[in-house]
């Protein structure tokens, strides 16, 4: 519990936290600094020593407060007791775009953070349990109904397409937001490059994906 930084305005942890799992999120740990963290969070150096310590001490305050802020969020969209695969995954997306529009590079962070080996925080990771991607699939597994998958569907390699799939879709488009890279769906009505995330669009495009999956992996009813 860190008691200063939550002591502080709602919209300045915000801001803290979407400039830290940014900047996190665009490098490893070694070379993300806390130079461009404070001036993406608008705060001071000193400011951001009072809160965490150190870089260390932010980045795995950083990574407690995602995996928090995710273990409460996606549970208040989720049903228990559905067992269809494509449902189960709605259901986690539309957690996702809840929290995209909180915290646009949170899942970015994690992901991030699931491969770091620096020394420095690796051990510390490792401890706090760092195979949320893992844990995610496994969750899903269990409560799937693999009776309407057609026969040969291996259906831990289809959920590990679409996670990886969703998320090379939202770095795609968090480069293409920030114009350090085209959108591979760019249009030629699309004359402008956009200042943030469209969040809905991005969620629609992925759903669409996941409809088309569900038609060619599923039995025919009836």
């Amino acid at each position: 519990m860190n008691e200063k930084f939550y002591a502080l305005p709602f919209a300045k942890q915000n801001a803290i936290i979407n400039a830290a799992s940014k900047v996190f999120s665009k490098s490893d740990y070694k070379h993300a600094t806390t130079d461009a963290i404070v001036k993406e969070a608008g705060i001071s150096k000193g400011l951001l020593f009072h809160y965490f310590g150190n870089k260390k001490g932010l980045y795995l305050f950083l990574y407690r407060y995602c995996i928090d802020f995710l273990r409460r969020e996606i549970p208040k969209y989720a049903n228990s007791q559905e067992t269809d695969f494509f449902d189960i995954l709605f259901q986690t997306q539309r957690a996702k775009v809840a929290i995209m529009k909180q915290h646009p590079y949170m899942m970015q962070y994690l992901m991030t953070a699931y491969f770091e080996k620096d020394e420095e925080v690796a051990e510390d990771l490792g401890l706090q349990n760092t195979d949320i991607i893992g844990q995610s699939i496994e969750a899903v597994l269990r409560r799937t109904d693999y009776t309407k998958f057609k026969d040969g569907v291996d259906v831990r390699k289809v959920l590990k397409m679409i996670v990886w799939t969703s998320d090379g879709m939202v770095r795609d488009a968090i480069a293409y937001a920030e114009n350090e890279a085209p959108r591979f769906a760019v249009t030629d009505e699309m004359e402008t490059v956009p200042d943030a995330i469209d969040v809905e669009k991005l969620n629609e495009e992925l759903l669409g994906y996941l409809e088309m999956l569900r038609r060619y992996l599923y039995k025919e009813e009836g």
